[in-house]
C-alpha cells in the first residue's frame, strides 16, 4: 500500500526531484578555435632578421560547461602535431577526468560536421 501511495508524487515533490536530477546532468561544448600564428625564436635566445617571418601556429581547444557556467582552454603548437582525434580525445578525457563523483549524465556537443573531419570516430 505504502508503494501505491507513494508512486502518486506531489506537485513540490516532482518540482524537487525535477532541480535534483538537473544538478547531476552536465552539459558540454567542446571545439577548436581558428589557429593562431605566433612569432618564433626556435633555439635562439635573440631574435634574429627573420623574427618576424618565421610563424609556429598554435592551436586552442575549449571546453564550455554550460552547467556550471566555468570553461577550460587547452593550448597546443604545430610541433606537437596535427589536430584530430587524439588530440580532442585527450582534452575531454582530462576534463572529465576533473569533473565530481555526482555527475552522473553528460551531454557533449561538439562540432557539427563530423563526416568531414577530426571528430568522424570520438563518439563510435
Amino acid at each position: 500500500e505504502k508503494l501505491q501511495e507513494k508512486s502518486v508524487l506531489t506537485d513540490d515533490e516532482k518540482e524537487t526531484l525535477a532541480v535534483k536530477k538537473h544538478k547531476f546532468n552536465l552539459v558540454l561544448s567542446a571545439d577548436y578555435q581558428m589557429a593562431k600564428l605566433v612569432s618564433y625564436w626556435g633555439l635562439s635566445p635573440q631574435p634574429g632578421s627573420s623574427y618576424y617571418l618565421q610563424k609556429l601556429s598554435h592551436d586552442v581547444f575549449g571546453i564550455i560547461n554550460h552547467s556550471t557556467n566555468t570553461s577550460a582552454v587547452y593550448l597546443f603548437d604545430e610541433q606537437v602535431g596535427p589536430k584530430n582525434t587524439d588530440h580532442t580525445l585527450s582534452y575531454v578525457t582530462d576534463y572529465l577526468a576533473k569533473l565530481p563523483s555526482w555527475v552522473r549524465r553528460i551531454h557533449l556537443f561538439l562540432d557539427n560536421t563530423c563526416s568531414t573531419n577530426k571528430n568522424f570516430y570520438t563518439m563510435a
